[in-house]
């Protein structure tokens, strides 16, 4: 009955909760910061979007120092794309789109109709 457990090394798809993609949205909001070290998330003022074809969107803040040392607070929204797995490894993880404060910081160029996040036009969902 090898590999009827999860535990023996197989793990299982399961879609990721809000809070992990939350988490993940972070790793790439600080990689596009001045000061990644500074930077401080709130643990819980987010808004989180299922977009489907486990495609996420989160839009929250990050308080960071700026290039002149002075803490700002940005506004954010991204839109991942989970491929399965472990939800923390980041390799496992597409980054899709990117905006700080407005300004698209990336965003992946896709032939496909693949909807991406609009913070503007959003309503949150209800969990």
């Amino acid at each position: 009955m090898s590999g009827d457990n999860p535990s023996e090394g197989e793990s299982q798809d399961i879609d990721p909760t809000s809070s992990q993609v939350f988490i993940i949205s972070q790793d790439f909001v600080s990689s596009a910061l001045k000061s990644p070290s500074t930077a401080k998330f709130p643990v819980t003022d987010y808004q989180f979007y299922d977009l489907g074809d486990h495609v996420y969107g989160i839009v929250s803040y990050v308080d960071s120092q700026n290039g002149f040392g002075a803490v700002v607070r940005s506004s954010y929204s991204t839109t991942t794309v989970f491929s399965g797995g472990q939800w923390a490894n980041p390799n496992n993880w597409t980054l899709k789109k990117l905006s700080v404060d407005g300004e698209i910081i990336y965003e992946e160029q896709s032939s496909d109709s693949e909807e991406l996040i609009d913070s503007d036009n959003l309503e949150p969902l209800v969990e």
